[in-house]
């Protein structure tokens, strides 16, 4: 061991640092939020290898991958909804979850699946945090052959963590068993005992027999000897204590691996194999006493492996949307049409997302020059809206990679894309699905979540990505709530949930990434306030697709509303008004003087009918329509007094003789009377024009009341002098008389016109502060966009002075360190 002086520093030699492989097997068993995940996870290397890719590969590279991993293929279009790879003809990928059992006693699952290509060397997939998948620049140790994975859309995993972990977490003893081409047959084991302080053991065998017997020979001496006696006891594990049944336990899923016929495995070329003993996770096996114990494990043993079954074949569709091989858990086949079968108007959308330039800021944010594409399905969920729990919230699911893997799902997404969260707007099944089908967006290593913190612009990008769903999420539920429900929450909840449960025949269905759903296309973007909203909906071209097979129909135009009953108040007036046009035209008419008859038509009393209608009940302060038309009777009775001319030529429009007549004969008090009367019917247009102003504004304001209160005292007078000058004989028509009248009238009418003016006066200056408010907080919102973009980029400058201040002050205290030394050494 070196030894140190006071005067010299000794400096060990470089190394690596041991790494605990009892505690990484802990920390394994601890990355994954539940057990079905873990085995999603295990899963992902399955769909990896079965997945059907195109063309084939050269003669004389294998650049293949264990069955969870594979070589890169053609990159897909997404410029259509039908950007399927081709599928090569003499492969189809193929994945089967079945019960492990012996004796009649099921112990744990098995995971089978083909592979498309090679299966890489067990050494190289035991290898802890080493992956061929994905990302090739972090693994500098990758061959030549492996870089044809540079393109990582085809696979899920590329942490290399995958299998190992996933094993721990549900399982304390797993088997990985391969076979060849050529009939060779490998095996690994994942194992908590074989775990120590002193590091990580990931053992694995390939054997030389492919003959039972003979395999049965080799692996007997192997796990015999004393290099391999701890894999041996792990064997006996599996056999319940007895190595020679856990060797046939081994050599039972070799013979099912290379069993020949038809669907049989050994009609494979590559065959990939995961056996989970004894699963940890499941529903819970109480034992009522220490007797029945062992008989309660093997129960919880058997309970476990059927609850994870049941699940995967619930959540299976869920979690994979564009699997195109042949699934089948515990013999069931699973079909891949989960919102196929449940969402309503399948909309497709084209995104084009850029990854480092913010749409706030950048010149061609809608149409960036660098970008990738994402395509983004729309819809409403019928069964999730119709279940116990109606959570019925705008959800958002993001899955990536060509086998459309859910990565991300958030059950109320509405704070997320800033969408309105209060009451039940974006509340009626609203289900936005992200299809990252070119992996553009970065995976945590358990693909629980997207890691946008890897990027050196990831919060650009996932504020690009959240925007622009926000966006579609608006346009979308906009259009439906105004083209089909009349703009009625309560009408699209009703369309939603007419449709109920999902789709059950699954032959008109097809994968997401193989239909044709509607589309809308080129809405046109525009940005107000830091948001990107559509520029004219009714401009966007809607393409209708044959695949979206819930589709709603537009509500029918609504009946007429059903009358109200006049209040009390207006049926009196109403009452009073039809006694007075009895009296009226009831009484007698003296030849000489015969008055016209008094002719109310029915638009005069129409407003106890149309106010009735429109107004609620409380109808007090509602605005009355006010009558101020003066019958023309009082006009011509006036003219007769005045001119001896008969009524029909003053009637007759054609003849200037009986025009000439009226205008000679006219008197002073004639003339008046007809000015006012002009003056009342100008009068009644505005008040008339008024009242409809005052039925748009529910919320009236002191001012109109009053003015409503005014209008419907002069209207109250004037009705009471139409019936007097009805009444009055020949002597009432004086012109003294009639002039103190139309005096007094005149005064009230002006009175009426200048609250008139002072109404319209305020209405404009009321307009006009709102629109100057608007602009002054559209400029303070610039602004203040303007003080945030500076403030970053100070916030940036501080960070970089502060590290290079760091950095100065770090070299300062290595030099006075040195003169240090320096001034001791001498």
């Amino acid at each position: 061991m070196p030894t140190s002086s006071p005067n010299r520093t000794i400096v060990d030699q470089p190394q690596l640092t041991r790494v605990n492989g009892i505690g990484l097997w802990n920390s394994w068993t601890r990355n994954f939020k539940t057990p079905l995940l873990a085995l999603l996870d295990l899963l992902d290397n399955s769909v990896d290898a079965a997945f059907e890719k195109d063309p084939p590969e050269p003669e004389g590279t294998t650049p293949g991958s264990l069955g969870a991993e594979s070589s890169a293929g053609p990159s897909p279009d997404v410029s259509s909804s039908c950007s399927q790879p081709p599928v090569a003809r003499r492969f189809h990928g193929k994945i089967h979850i079945d019960a492990d059992t012996w004796n009649n006693k099921t112990t744990g699952l098995k995971i089978v699946n083909n592979s498309s290509t090679a299966i890489k060397d067990l050494g190289k997939i035991m290898e802890v945090y080493s992956s061929s998948k994905g990302r090739v620049e972090h693994g500098q140790e990758h061959s030549q052959e492996e870089d044809l994975a540079a393109n990582f859309a085809h696979t899920i995993g590329e942490n290399g963590v995958g299998l190992k972990q996933g094993c721990a977490t549900l399982s304390d003893l797993s088997f990985v068993l391969t076979r060849a081409s050529n009939g060779q047959v490998g095996m690994a084991v994942i194992a908590q005992r074989l775990q120590s302080e002193a590091g990580v053991y990931l053992p694995h065998i390939y054997f030389h027999s492919t003959e039972m017997q003979l395999l049965r020979n080799e692996m007997r001496k192997i796990f015999s000897s004393q290099q391999y006696s701890n894999v041996g006891q792990c064997v006996a594990d599996y056999g319940n204590g007895n190595l020679l049944d856990g060797i046939d336990r081994v050599l039972q899923h070799f013979h099912r691996l290379n069993k020949k016929g038809t669907g049989e495995w050994g009609e494979e070329d590559h065959v990939f194999c995961v056996v989970l003993h004894q699963l940890k996770h499941g529903n819970k096996v109480t034992a009522t006493n220490e007797e029945h114990h062992g008989a309660a494990k093997e129960k919880q043993y058997e309970d476990n492996a059927n609850f994870l079954m049941q699940e995967l074949l619930d959540q299976l569709p869920r979690n994979y949307i564009h699997i195109n091989m042949e699934v089948r858990v515990a013999g069931t086949n699973v079909h891949f049409h989960y919102w196929q079968r449940r969402l309503a108007e399948i909309t497709l959308f084209y995104l084009n997302i850029d990854e480092t330039n913010s749409y706030m800021g950048a010149p061609d944010w809608e149409q960036p020059a660098q970008s990738y594409p994402l395509r983004v399905f729309c819809g409403f969920d019928s069964v999730r809206l119709t279940s116990d729990d109606c959570v019925g919230s705008c959800s958002v699911s993001i899955y990536s990679r060509f086998t459309g893997r859910l990565i991300k799902h958030e059950e109320d997404a509405r704070a997320l894309l800033k969408l309105p969260s209060g009451g039940t707007d974006y509340s009626q099944g609203l289900t936005i699905i992200v299809d990252d089908m070119l992996g553009n967006l970065p995976l945590n290593p358990t693909k629980q979540d997207v890691a946008f913190g890897e990027q050196a612009h990831g919060d650009v990008h996932k504020r690009n990505i959240f925007a622009w769903l926000s966006a579609i999420a608006r346009l979308y539920y906009k259009h439906h709530l105004d083209t089909h429900c009349s703009g009625k929450k309560g009408n699209l909840t009703a369309k939603v949930r007419r449709f109920g449960t999902p789709v059950v025949d699954p032959t008109r269905l097809k994968l997401l990434d193989q239909s044709y759903f509607n589309e809308f296309r080129d809405p046109g973007w525009k940005l107000m306030a830091g948001t990107i909203v559509p520029k004219n909906r009714k401009s966007m071209e809607i393409v209708m697709g044959p695949d979206t097979l819930r589709t709603f129909t537009s509500d029918a135009p609504a009946p007429a509303p059903a009358r109200k009953k006049a209040t009390a108040k207006r049926k009196r007036v109403s009452q009073e008004l039809s006694g007075m046009e009895e009296e009226v035209t009831s009484s007698p008419i003296p030849s000489r003087r015969r008055r016209a008859k008094v002719n109310y038509k029915e638009k005069d009393l129409g407003w106890l009918e149309a106010d009735a209608e429109e107004l609620d009940d409380d109808a007090d302060d509602a605005m009355p329509v006010v009558d101020l038309g003066v019958p023309r009777t009082s006009v011509e009775t006036e003219a007769q007094k005045v001119s001896p001319v008969s009524q029909e030529e003053q009637l007759c429009s054609g003849s200037s003789h009986g025009e000439n007549s009226v205008k000679q004969e006219e008197g002073p008090a004639v003339q008046h009377v007809r000015s006012l009367q002009a003056q009342i019917k100008g009068q009644q247009e505005q008040i008339e024009t008024l009242r409809d102003s005052v039925k748009r504004h529910k919320d009236k304001s002191h001012e109109r009341k009053k003015l409503v209160r005014q209008i419907d005292a002069v209207n109250k007078q004037l009705k009471k002098k139409i019936a007097t000058l009805e009444g009055q004989d020949s002597a009432a028509g004086s012109p003294k008389s009639k002039s103190a009248h139309e005096l007094q009238l005149e005064e009230q009418v002006d009175q009426l016109m200048n609250a008139l003016v002072q109404e319209q006066q305020k209405k404009r200056e009321s307009d006009d502060e709102k629109k100057e408010l608007e602009e002054k907080v559209a400029a303070l919102t610039q602004e203040r966009d303007i003080l945030k973009r500076n403030f970053d980029i100070r916030q940036e400058e501080n960070v970089t002075l502060t590290s290079a201040l760091e950095e100065v002050t770090s070299q300062l205290q290595n030099v006075q360190g040195q003169q240090q030394n320096g001034m001791m050494f001498s």
